[in-house]
């Protein structure tokens, strides 16, 4: 969890955030951050981790949600409920997979799913 949470640091503003929601879970805030800038940063913090377990392998994988909103919704709940969900999507799909959505104009668009390339 630690090695996590230090490669989840890495690269983020001043302004971004890291929080461990419980267990394994963590959640990244990229404030003022729209949806192709955020799939970004979450792919490179996703290479980053998988380059770390390929050079120390553990039985550790990663599985990422990335929700991305054009206007923050009503409640802190409904914004990780998407990214969770897409998390949990990610998982289904395999280890070390990313699932991005993003939500503009008022416009759900399609989930696009990263997994760490082969080494």
């Amino acid at each position: 969890l630690k090695v996590a949470a230090a490669i989840l640091g890495l690269g983020l503003r001043r302004t971004d955030t890291v929080a461990r929601l419980g267990g394994d879970e963590f959640a990244v805030l990229l404030p003022e951050t729209g949806g192709v800038q955020a799939r970004e940063v979450m792919v490179r913090l996703q290479q980053r981790f998988c380059d770390v377990m390929r050079i120390h392998p553990t039985p550790v994988s990663i599985s990422i949600g990335v929700a991305a909103f054009q206007r923050p919704p009503e409640s802190a709940d409904e914004a990780i409920g998407t990214a969770d969900g897409l998390m949990y999507g990610a998982k289904d799909s395999g280890k070390d997979t990313m699932a991005v959505q993003t939500l503009e104009a008022g416009k759900l668009n399609v989930v696009e799913y990263h997994r760490c390339p082969a080494s």
